[in-house]
């Protein structure tokens, strides 16, 4: 199966050693498959929501499939590409893309595993949010200075430290000519 080329707006925007974990493939080829076959969108929509996606066309290709989907109605290239407008896809036309999608999907028998493995892409994404969160605010919180008066932990144990002498071998021998 051929890979879809990636957008050039989306490598300009972050740099390479900052890129959070995502599978573009695996979005376009389960956005492939759920355009081809709707049943596979209901292999993956009790788990998948279209904040999961890293791409904000291929949210709201998912958003606006599921909400065909959900009416009853067919979601294919030709009935989405009326609700999406015009996006800049890198020189390439909304429904260039959409029929793109359509023809390097993958089957239906594989669309739940690459659904899964967009939902758990996205919450590795949302751990390391938080993570970095976590950090900026403790970052944030070990600049201030101690209250007046406070000793810290380290200036404490220092003085203790280096008054204490380890004498194992000593007991060993006390416990050997008893």
């Amino acid at each position: 199966m051929a890979t879809i080329e990636q957008f050039p707006q989306r490598q300009a925007q972050e740099p390479a050693y900052r890129t959070p974990p995502h599978n573009l493939e695996a979005e376009q080829a389960l956005l492939g498959a759920i355009l081809i076959n709707n049943d596979a969108f209901d292999r993956v929509s009790d788990f998948l929501r279209s904040e999961h996606f890293v791409e904000e066309i291929h949210r709201r290709i998912f958003e606006i499939a599921g909400s065909l989907i959900r009416a009853g109605k067919l979601a294919t290239p030709v009935t989405l590409k009326t609700f999406l407008g015009e996006h800049d896809l890198g020189g390439v036309t909304v429904p260039q893309y959409l029929a793109r999608l359509a023809s390097e999907a993958t089957t239906i028998i594989n669309a739940y595993d690459y659904g899964r493995g967009v939902y758990d892409l996205a919450m590795r994404r949302r751990s390391i949010r938080a993570r970095a969160s976590r950090s900026r605010r403790r970052s944030g919180a070990s600049i201030r200075s101690p209250r007046p008066g406070a000793t810290t932990a380290a200036s404490s144990a220092s003085p203790i430290r280096s008054r204490r002498r380890w004498t194992w071998p000593l007991a060993l021998t006390s416990v050997t000519a008893s």
